[in-house]
């Protein structure tokens, strides 16, 4: 136990935060999904484990960049990973509230018992000893000038 909470040896359930956006109106960008998941497949088989698989989806807006990763949680989802966390990166106090979501979605899961009060700081730091695979999605990082979107992204082995 450090600072008033418990990391969960073996984690209960799989944790998925996505949005519930519905994509019937969308066209389906299959090759570009089917390139995203065989990026992130390659990457993983010849990164070191306390490098993180970063990719990025850019593109102007409208074009459907949030529909893509979307489509990969929903299609990948939770055969490959043990958590998925959205965090609307449109700005720096946005994507805090982001991380601030993910510690109350860890504490329900009892990933982390405690976790409502952590900070992303701390959040980050748990991600960072997770033995399973996780995937964190940024979504709306457009204005890259307004704050470093580093120091949100969790080092270590398990994750994209």
């Amino acid at each position: 136990m450090s600072d008033g909470y418990v990391i969960a040896e073996d984690p209960a359930e799989p944790v998925c935060d996505i949005p519930a956006m519905g994509i019937e109106h969308v066209v389906h960008r299959l090759p570009a999904l089917r390139k995203m998941t065989e990026i992130i497949d390659d990457a993983v088989s010849i990164k070191k484990p306390h490098i993180p698989v970063v990719l990025v989806i850019c593109g102007i807006g409208g074009q459907g960049k949030t529909q893509i990763a979307l489509s990969y949680c929903r299609s990948v989802g939770l055969t490959r990973y043990r958590g998925i966390f959205w965090v609307d990166a449109s700005s720096e106090r946005s994507t805090v509230q982001g991380f601030e979501k993910i510690a109350v979605n860890l504490s329900r899961a009892k990933k982390i018992l405690g976790a409502q009060h952590l900070t992303h700081e701390k959040v980050k730091q748990e991600l960072e000893l997770w033995k399973e695979q996780w995937l964190l999605v940024f979504d709306n990082y457009d204005d890259t000038s307004s704050f470093d979107i580093k120091q949100f992204i969790p080092q270590g082995k398990s994750k994209h």
